[in-house]
């Protein structure tokens, strides 16, 4: 009977300690200016949204799903909000980036080791030409908590999307997470 009592008590302090720590993690969560989890670094697919108002219809929707948002941060001159699938990004542009050629709806981002940019970029061209595909690319030096990179863009008119190449998040450092203004329509907790 004594051991049957030690293992129930063990059980509930066990229960109470994962409890403790489960609502730890959401008090600290990104959007609340906490902890921040390393993301596995497959890379995100976005939406260009041409101002704050827009964004937060995207955020309404996709909150309609189920799908929150983890924090809000900038890299450059995109502020970006990642969703909580971890691979939606949502941009607002400023403007000068804006008028930067092949500015489209969408975007995906795809991490590679930096050292092969050049040859997939390429690559990338060539094969999207031999399609017939009307392409666009250039390079650019992206700001970084490490410092600049050079990243390539692949903008593809047919496609009506851009592909940018870029070294994974863990050679970027880590992005300066700003809080939320406020709460977007449609998330709930707050996020």
């Amino acid at each position: 009977m004594k051991k049957a009592l030690w293992f129930l008590g063990g059980l509930l302090a066990a229960s109470i300690l994962v409890n403790i720590l489960t609502l730890g993690l959401l008090f600290i969560h990104p959007a609340h200016g906490g902890f921040h989890a390393k993301l596995d670094d497959r890379g995100h697919r976005g939406i260009n949204a041409v101002d704050e108002a827009h964004r937060q219809v995207l955020i309404g929707a996709f909150a309609e799903s189920g799908t929150g948002v983890i924090g809000r941060f900038k890299i450059e001159a995109a502020d970006q909000v990642l969703l909580d699938d971890g691979e939606t990004v949502l941009n607002v542009l400023d403007r000068q980036i804006e008028k930067e050629p092949g500015r489209p709806g969408s975007f995906v981002s795809i991490p590679i080791d930096p050292k092969k940019i050049p040859q997939l970029g390429d690559k990338l061209f060539k094969q999207f030409k031999d399609l017939g595909d009307d392409i666009e690319a250039w390079d650019r030096l992206v700001d970084t908590p490490k410092g600049q990179v050079a990243f390539r863009f692949i903008h593809s008119l047919k496609l009506d999307t851009t592909i940018v190449l870029r070294p994974p998040t863990s050679e970027l450092g880590d992005p300066k997470w700003i809080p939320l203004a406020k709460p977007a329509t449609g998330i709930q907790g707050g996020a």
